[in-house]
């Protein structure tokens, strides 16, 4: 994407200002991201949760339900605000999936100081770092 680009992008999606000038990050805890696949089971299908700190790329807390809803996302958060514990002005990027739009999770963002970045919608090249993993996760299976 060219710099120019980049301008119009910006100004059309300004929830994705900051998460764009940020998508390598020098330091943890700046920026994370997270999303929500399915997994096969003997049992049936179950959803995982994750989210990623896009400094280091790794998955810093996830979660498994049965049904793919706010609870599942918020539990994941919850996780990683524990183990984190530093997270004031943390951008959390996903995409605009009802799980994350919902009053119930954009509430817990706000109460741990976390703000909410969302790709554009039907884009998945926004979150690709978090598509990449789930992409890799599934290959392994």
């Amino acid at each position: 994407m060219t710099n120019d680009c980049v301008q119009v992008f910006v100004k059309r999606y300004p929830l994705l200002r900051k998460f764009i000038r940020q998508f390598n990050p020098e330091q943890l805890n700046t920026y994370w991201s997270g999303d929500i696949t399915y997994i096969r089971t003997q049992q049936g299908w179950l959803y995982l949760a994750i989210i990623m700190d896009l400094c280091s790329r790794r998955v810093i807390s996830w979660a498994f339900s049965d049904k793919p809803n706010s609870e599942l996302t918020t539990r994941a958060l919850r996780l990683a605000v524990q183990k984190r514990r530093a997270c004031r002005n943390v951008v959390f990027h996903s995409d605009q999936g009802c799980q994350y739009t919902s009053a119930v999770y954009q509430s817990s963002l706000k109460e741990f100081g976390v703000e909410s970045s969302m790709s554009r919608a039907g884009n998945c090249l926004d979150n690709a770092v978090t598509e990449r993993f789930f992409r890799s996760l599934k290959s392994e299976q």
